[in-house]
This record gives C-alpha cells, sequence and structure tokens, in this order.
C-alpha cells in the first residue's frame, strides 16, 4: 500500500487477535500492566491521564496482539503466574546462545564485532527501578570475569550528566519494556557523542530497541505484573551471557570461562 496509513484489523476467523501495522502515520498503543488490556488509537491524547505504558508504531512497523497474555491460568494474580514462568523463561533466554563446546556465546543479530568487543576499556549500565539492580550484579560479574571496569548509573540522572566517555566506551542500556523514557534519553544522548550502544530488552519494536546499535532480547515473554520476576531473572541470566562473551574477547582462558558457567 502506497501513501501514509495506520490500520488495525480483526479477522472473522481469528476474533482474539489485532493486527496492527502503520506507515508513517502512528499507532499509539496503550498497555495497561495492571488488567493486563491493550489499547490501540491513532492519536495519543486518547490515553491521557489513564496511567496506560504507550508505544507507538510507525514507519512499515507491525505487531500482532492477542488475548494469551491475560490468561492468570491457575494462578490467584499474575505475579504468582509469572513466577512460576522462570524456569521457562530462562531456559527461553539460554537456549541456542551458550556454545558450551567452545565456552563462548552467540546472540543471534549481534552487530557488535569481534573487534568492537575486545576493544572495549569501559562499560556504563544504565537502568531504572528493577534494570538498574540487575546492572549492579552485571557490573559485579564483569569486572570480576571480563576484568572491564564498570560503572552502573541511574539513567534518569545519567541523561542530565556530561561523563567522560571515549570511543572505547560501551554503553549497555536495560528496560525490560523498552519504553523507559529516562534510559532511551539517556541513550540518545550518548550516540551523539557516537558510541556504540546495545540494549537489553523484553519487547521487540519498542523504543529502545530502534535507539540501540543492537539489542539482546531476553525472551520471557509477556510480563503483566508491576513487580518483577521473570523479566529480572532472564536479565540476569543475559548479563551473566554477555560477561561470558566480554571476557572470552579480553583474554579470559576457556577454564574460567567453564568455571563461570
Amino acid at each position: 500500500m502506497e501513501g501514509f496509513w495506520a490500520l488495525a484489523v480483526i479477522h472473522k476467523d481469528h476474533p482474539h487477535q489485532i493486527v496492527a501495522e502503520a506507515k508513517e502515520n502512528p499507532i499509539a498503543i496503550g498497555i495497561d500492566r495492571y488488567k493486563g488490556e491493550v489499547y490501540l488509537s491513532s492519536d495519543v491524547n486518547a490515553f491521557y491521564t489513564s496511567g496506560l505504558d504507550v508505544i507507538f508504531l510507525q514507519k512499515a512497523e507491525k505487531i500482532m496482539i492477542d488475548d494469551t497474555v491475560r490468561s492468570k491460568g491457575a494462578f490467584e494474580h499474575f505475579m504468582l503466574k509469572e513466577i512460576f514462568d522462570q524456569p521457562e523463561a530462562l531456559q527461553h533466554a539460554l537456549h541456542g546462545r551458550l556454545l558450551e563446546q567452545i565456552c563462548s556465546v552467540e546472540f543471534e543479530n549481534f552487530k557488535l564485532s569481534p573487534t568492537d568487543l575486545a576493544n572495549t576499556k569501559k562499560i556504563f549500565i544504565l537502568g531504572c527501578g528493577t534494570s538498574w539492580h540487575a546492572g549492579l550484579i552485571a557490573a559485579s560479574l564483569i569486572e570480576e570475569f571480563a576484568k572491564i571496569p564498570c560503572q552502573v548509573e541511574i539513567a534518569s540522572e545519567f541523561r542530565y550528566r556530561n561523563p567522560v566517555i571515549t570511543q572505547e566506551t560501551l554503553l549497555i542500556a536495560i528496560s525490560q519494556s523498552g519504553e523507559t523514557l529516562d534510559t532511551f534519553a539517556a541513550v540518545r544522548e550518548v550516540k551523539k557523542k557516537n558510541i556504540k550502544v546495545f540494549a537489553i530488552c523484553n519487547v521487540a519494536n519498542s523504543t529502545l530497541t530502534r535507539e540501540a546499535d543492537t539489542t539482546i532480547f531476553l525472551r520471557a515473554g509477556a510480563e503483566i505484573s508491576v513487580c518483577s520476576t521473570k523479566a529480572f531473572t532472564t536479565q540476569i541470566t543475559v548479563l551473566s551471557l554477555l560477561t561470558l562473551l566480554l571476557g572470552r574477547h579480553q583474554g579470559m582462558t576457556q577454564d574460567v570461562g567453564l568455571a563461570f558457567f
């Protein structure tokens, strides 16, 4: 289709699914994480004062929304369900990424080169709330095993600073939703300095994933509960994999790598 447009379609044979696509004209998607509900609108003002998390589709992006994420199954509430989702979420986070025979890691669609990883001399980790706490654990792992100085910053404060950043600096931005305003705003400031940024995120096509040079997805599945469970544990898992990958490019021996995992 040509021109500027935004569509949301329901097929009579699939009444529980909505397919939305936009070209240039945005579609606003409002997410109520308390109720597990999703709303679509052509104008974000429709969600004004509603307390919804809002993301946008534009530039020929497509999304399918169904009602599977709203089911609590036999559990009393979503948080309890997501606690029990963790073993499966961790399996998904690890699947196909950990190369045990050579003690290394391979992330899908990873756009940083071996040279980028080998030349990294300092790392900043940005996040808010739960993601910031995951970053604190990651910094300890990275410094101990990859031997790279690592600094963890609350994104809402970092975005107003002017830190010393060189071309040998790597910035890691963590956000479950990819729509944490302070985090992607900080990323935009850093990218003005031509610094490599990669995201750790759970939601494809989110703002953070579009801003970053590359993204590692958590594969945790939708997290409805406000209190993070499986998103946090998969963040730690993915950051541990990243530690191993960085370490192997920074001179970590295979024996040390095996001991790490």
